[in-house]
């Protein structure tokens, strides 16, 4: 009996590695190296996206209860979003724009995008990162529907990264982008992590978030288009459209930070106690 329960604890933890994505193919570091990425991820309430079936799949968000489309963690040096994407792909597929969209609660129009983080892949050679890559917005124009509305970079340049966005000013260490192919995605097939990491120092220093805040957010891409686009164009918006207004698509509040335990921390505990049944008594 004992160890058919042993058993029964290691298949569930085999199901909660693949389903937070712990169990995956290639990693690219795609904007510097952070070694100190979260093991323990918490779900973006309120969040869920069919597949829209576009054939740049890897802007077409995806995701539901079982395998969310959002994820979201903190620490004492970061912030982190996490989206999930349909498919397999790599950073040089991809000359689009994602987008994770903060309304910041009790901060100017509710429901409606004040800062946002964009990863402007839209660029002619890989060594532009630099001058583009992870790039802090605000709003830029505010239309009446998604697909009539866009975000401007913080520092007021399209083409150079000046020392108020992130990565500016020669540092390397405000933000990092980061994708992770082959995750199990249920339904959806084969899918594809893509996460944001952006320091609380810069943000702090150069915008108007910060800890102890409440965010919604809402998230978008673009597709084969830099991040002054309109948003959604040839891309997606989870839980909405392009012909919806700014006000849909948007999460739950999330209290700044959250601490959470997060599925990982339980399945390591599970190990652990598996392999030590000395500890059960």
């Amino acid at each position: 009996m004992k160890k058919e329960w042993k058993w029964m604890l290691i298949a569930f933890v085999t199901v909660v590695l693949f389903r937070s994505g712990i169990l995956h193919g290639a990693v690219y570091n795609i904007i510097g190296t952070n070694n100190n990425w979260p093991t323990v991820w918490n779900v973006v309430p309120g969040l869920s996206d069919p597949s829209e079936g576009l054939s740049r799949y890897w802007v077409d968000f995806v995701g539901d209860a079982s395998y969310p489309v959002a994820y979201w963690a903190v620490d004492s040096e970061y912030v982190y979003f996490r989206m999930r994407v349909r498919g397999n792909a790599t950073p040089n597929d991809m000359s689009d724009s994602f987008f994770v969209l903060i309304d910041r609660v009790g901060l100017g129009q509710e429901y409606v995008p004040e800062y946002g983080f964009a990863w402007d892949n839209n660029i002619p050679t890989p060594n532009q990162q630099d001058q583009h890559g992870l790039e802090m917005q605000v709003l830029g124009v505010l239309g009446n529907t998604w697909g009539t509305t866009s975000m401007d970079d913080i520092d007021g340049s399209s083409g150079q990264k000046y020392a108020n966005d992130i990565n500016g000013g020669g540092r390397t260490t405000d933000g990092y982008v980061r994708l992770t192919t082959d995750v199990p995605g249920g339904d959806f097939g084969q899918t594809m992590f893509l996460d944001f990491a952006v320091s609380w120092w810069y943000l702090t220093n150069y915008t108007g978030l910060a800890p102890t805040q409440q965010w919604r957010i809402a998230i978008a891409s673009v597709g084969n288009a830099n991040d002054h686009s309109r948003l959604g164009l040839n891309g997606d918006i989870v839980g909405a459209s392009v012909n919806d207004p700014v006000s849909t698509g948007w999460s739950g509040i999330l209290n700044v930070p959250e601490p959470s335990l997060g599925c990982f921390g339980v399945a390591v505990l599970v190990l652990w106690l598996v392999g030590n049944p000395q500890q059960k008594r």
